[in-house]
């Protein structure tokens, strides 16, 4: 059985390895992408089973242009993804976008986002 994959875009070093290693533990195989315009380039072929998507990304692009992007993508459309932010006022705006889940980063556990995964990639 092949290991489902989640994508993580998520520009801080500490959380990008405190995900991998919660999503690891859990059975997920997991890809990590520091900025916005690394996730657009590489997202498609590594064809997660969902996204983890930091809302503030370095380099230009912001996490909603990361999500623009993502439900263009035939392939992606459907693939749900999870918005973690420090942000609580972007909550309007992520729900336009139809997103599976949407997270205030100091008000969720880990714990929690991988649960989460886990009911979405069933």
């Amino acid at each position: 059985m092949s290991l489902k994959t989640i994508c993580v875009v998520e520009d801080d070093a500490l959380t990008q390895e405190a995900y991998r290693k919660a999503l690891v533990d859990a059975g997920f195989s997991v890809v990590i992408y520091p900025t916005g315009k690394d996730a657009i380039e590489k997202i498609e072929k590594d064809a997660p089973s969902a996204v983890i998507l930091d809302i503030m990304l370095p380099g230009g692009m912001n996490g909603f242009d990361v999500l623009e992007a993502i439900k263009r993508m035939p392939s992606l459309g459907k693939v749900p993804v999870v918005l973690l932010t420090n942000l609580d006022e972007e909550s309007v705006a992520a729900k336009e976008f139809n997103v599976a889940a949407y997270f205030i980063k100091s008000n969720v556990s880990i714990k929690t986002v991988v649960e989460t995964m886990k009911h979405l990639t069933l």
